[in-house]
């Protein structure tokens, strides 16, 4: 029971939902360990047999709330948010379960942001050296040459 909550709790905290969508996930997700709680209090089997269809219910709202994508990102999830961290128009805001449309239209990145960059892109360029590039699979290092290209098209 506990663990349910607990799982219900920490996935809530993550998700976008209007007030109504939270009530169905609660719902949705607490069904089925009530119910088997139940189906072993009462020590019916039916009501284990549903039980294991509303725990699959609950599995299938969760697959289908990051359906709803944004640029290819699940849209409902606030962790996604933090994956285009180079996308300067994306929005880290989330108001009344939708995502608020970026308010700085400015290419050039915070201060902060700016100097972890520039950090990162001297860790690229010593990879890229001769010395330590030639351990490296050229598949890789094709990759490091791409994020090094498009960070510094984002310094830029």
């Amino acid at each position: 029971g506990f663990m349910s909550v607990l799982a219900w709790w920490s996935v809530t905290i993550d998700v976008v939902l209007q007030r109504v969508e939270h009530a169905a996930w609660a719902i949705v997700s607490l069904s089925g360990p009530i119910t088997a709680a139940a189906g072993i209090t009462l020590n019916q089997q039916n009501l284990m047999i549903l039980a294991s269809f509303l725990q699959g219910c609950w599995v299938w709202f969760l697959c289908g709330s990051a359906l709803a994508l944004r640029n290819g990102l699940p849209r409902r999830w606030r962790a996604s948010l933090y994956i285009d961290i180079l996308n300067p128009f994306a929005s880290n805001s989330c108001v009344a379960g939708s995502l608020a449309p970026s308010r700085n239209l400015s290419r050039a990145p915070p201060p902060a942001a700016a100097a972890a960059a520039s950090q990162l892109l001297q860790c690229l360029e010593a990879l890229l050296k001769e010395h330590v590039a030639s351990q490296l699979e050229e598949e890789v290092l094709e990759q490091v040459r791409g994020s090094k290209n498009r960070l510094q098209e984002v310094l830029e």
